[in-house]
């Protein structure tokens, strides 16, 4: 069983370009699915190109 890599919010900020700020409020809004850990974001890789596929359009 080959499990997904999680990204932390700052690596999907990198990756989407965006600030911190930007970030957390997607999370917040759940416009980027995410999961929380104790205290800590993870973003699965899927999610996220989801996420930039549907801004793409």
């Amino acid at each position: 069983m080959t499990r997904e890599p999680l990204l932390t919010p700052e690596q999907a900020r990198r990756e989407l370009n965006v600030s911190r700020t930007t970030i957390y409020q997607l999370l917040w809004t759940k416009e980027i699915k995410a999961s929380k850990i104790g205290r800590i974001w993870r973003i699965s890789r899927t999610d996220l190109d989801k996420y930039r596929q549907s801004t793409s359009q």
